[in-house]
């Protein structure tokens, strides 16, 4: 086995459907892992009634989780983030916070994690978790740069990454100058639009409803945290009064229905708890992201 073709990863199966333990073997796993899918469907099956009891027991308890404020004494690190530029377009000052929340009632909104990644943060972190390290780890907007490969194809102009985060951050009308004309395929340009590829900001964010928080991004930092024996991390709060309207339908392919509504859904906690998940060998990939520029004219009546 080339192990350059693969990293090692956690997750947590005893909460999936066999349809969904199915899809990720044969999706996201390396080739070697494929002759385990009757091991790991009998696990799973075993496992189910320990599920059960664990559901019965801890009914509603994401709905118990705890915000405390973070101490006066960081306000000015907390304001040098807050009025940091991209935070801001980011994060809505009306409807966002910062909190210090238990990591192990927070909900989950994915079910694996990359145990390689993992492990480097946890090496980054060990002898930095006081409080002040903390709140640059999990709040600071500034992030590491992953190289971006770039190719244009047939009028696509396509980005690759090894970071699933490289996004497309939109497109904005802009005024030309002169140095533009460089670029301009021929004719007389009046106008250009701009558009942007890159990350999301870094800060570790949830969402908190009425009723409990569900963790939007920062997985791995919560993880490489609770690894660590963190409880407790201060994060950015993204508040929601009206789910139905405000939260998303779906968060990385888990419905807002399992994730609001369901008594006992997948939480932090459960990642480390070894009767819940298994260790996997999953595909390296790259994620791409391709803008197709297609013009077309019409005449138009006016």
């Amino acid at each position: 086995m080339n192990e350059a073709h693969f990293e090692n990863a956690l997750n947590v199966f005893a909460f999936a459907s066999n349809t969904e333990i199915a899809g990720f073997i044969k999706q996201y796993c390396h080739e070697s892992e494929y002759s385990r899918y009757d091991e790991v469907m009998k696990l799973w099956q075993n496992i189910q009634p320990y599920v059960q009891q664990m559901a019965n027991n801890e009914n509603n308890i994401a709905d118990t989780i705890q915000v405390k404020k973070v101490p006066t004494r960081y306000n000015k690190m907390l304001d040098a983030y807050r009025d940091d530029l991209l935070f801001a377009k980011t994060f809505p000052p009306h409807r966002t916070e910062f909190g210090i929340v238990e990591i192990d009632k927070l909900v989950a909104a994915q079910k694996t994690v990359n145990l390689d990644f993992c492990e480097k943060l946890i090496e980054e972190m060990r002898g930095k978790t006081d409080m002040k390290h903390l709140i640059k780890t999990c709040l600071s907007p500034d992030r590491k740069q992953e190289s971006v490969q770039y190719m244009e194809n047939s009028g696509s102009h396509i980005f690759t990454s090894p970071n699933s985060d490289i996004r497309f951050l939109g497109s904005y009308l802009k005024e030309l100058i002169p140095e533009d004309m460089e670029y301009a395929g021929g004719g007389l340009p009046i106008a250009a639009i701009i558009s942007f590829i890159g990350y999301g900001v870094a800060p570790i964010n949830v969402i908190r409803t009425p009723t409990r928080i569900v963790l939007h991004n920062g997985f791995h930092r919560v993880y490489a945290c609770r690894a660590l024996g963190i409880k407790e991390i201060p994060v950015v709060i993204k508040n929601v009064s009206n789910p139905l309207l405000e939260f998303p339908v779906q968060l990385n392919g888990l419905p807002r229905e399992y994730l609001l509504n369901t008594p006992r859904p997948t939480l932090v906690k459960d990642f480390f708890d070894p009767n819940l998940t298994l260790k996997f060998k999953i595909k390296k990939k790259l994620k791409m992201v391709k803008l197709q520029v297609t013009p077309t004219a019409h005449d138009i009546p006016y």
